[in-house]
């Protein structure tokens, strides 16, 4: 997974949200679209979830953010109403999101 090519983000209740990525293995240039329905920093968000031209209706993503220490936070990250057939596709996709994540954190670490 590449970090995406595209963001912009209004995090607020009615806020809209766009994401483009390349995404193996065709390389092609994917958008993902939503809104945010809620937002309690530094807590948690909630916004629906979908991809462009998609066949199916908007999921929904849950994130919610726990301190466990002074420099540690737990990340949970819930994904709903996904049809069956896009749900281990999407489950690798955000392994690859919390990887990058976790790269970067740690590139930050050692600056």
């Amino acid at each position: 997974m590449q970090p995406p090519t595209v963001v912009e983000a209004d995090a607020r209740p009615g806020g809209r949200y766009r994401v483009d990525c390349v995404c193996p293995p065709d390389n092609k240039v994917y958008k993902m679209t939503g809104a945010y329905s809620g937002v309690s920093p530094p807590a948690k968000l909630v916004f629906t979830w979908w991809w462009e031209g998609a066949d199916f209706e908007p999921s929904r993503v849950t994130v919610e953010f726990r301190e466990v220490g002074p420099a540690s936070t737990e990340v949970t990250l819930t994904h709903e109403l996904l049809p069956e057939s896009q749900r281990e596709g999407h489950r690798k996709g955000w392994i690859g999101c919390f990887e990058m994540l976790e790269r970067a954190l740690s590139k930050e670490e050692k600056s």
